[in-house]
């Protein structure tokens, strides 16, 4: 695992704290702590180390811009989330990986239910919107999405 990828897996836990600021709001904290991860994964694709600035700063200034526009955007709204990130780098944030075949087969060796909530909550659909959908609470959204992280990652035989 690169040095910059332990450092996303570091500011994980902070992308949660800085979540709960959210809990009350339409986009609420489960669709904050995804859009701060991707935010979060963003952050590394687009930092250049020869700009001097670390890391930890460029990410978090993303993450706080990320997590403010998308409050901003769910104001009087459903709180659905667009996401333009591939479902690899949205359900593996701080895993190294490079298998696009293979993450693919690991994705069809899920439970139906489970592969189907990370797709969608992948392509953009919010916890609260997944969770209606099948009549399930949200925090059962979030045990599908762990179930699927976690079961893609033994799969594939790659470690957090």
């Amino acid at each position: 695992m690169s040095d910059l990828d332990n450092k996303v897996i570091g500011l994980m836990g902070w992308v949660r704290s800085a979540a709960r600021k959210y809990r009350r709001t339409a986009l609420g904290y489960e669709d904050a702590v995804a859009v701060g991860n991707l935010a979060l994964v963003e952050a590394a694709r687009s930092y250049d180390r020869r700009s001097g600035a670390p890391f930890e700063a460029w990410a978090v200034s993303k993450v706080r811009w990320a997590l403010s526009e998308a409050c901003r955007n769910t104001r009087g709204k459903k709180g659905h989330i667009g996401a333009d990130v591939p479902v690899e780098d949205a359900l593996l944030v701080g895993v190294s990986h490079d298998n696009h075949h293979s993450f693919h087969d690991a994705l069809m060796h899920l439970r139906p239910r489970v592969r189907e909530t990370a797709l969608l909550a992948a392509s953009g659909w919010s916890h609260r919107e997944i969770a209606a959908r099948y009549g399930v609470s949200e925090g059962r959204i979030s045990q599908l999405m762990s179930e699927a992280r976690r079961n893609i990652i033994a799969e594939l035989g790659l470690a957090t």
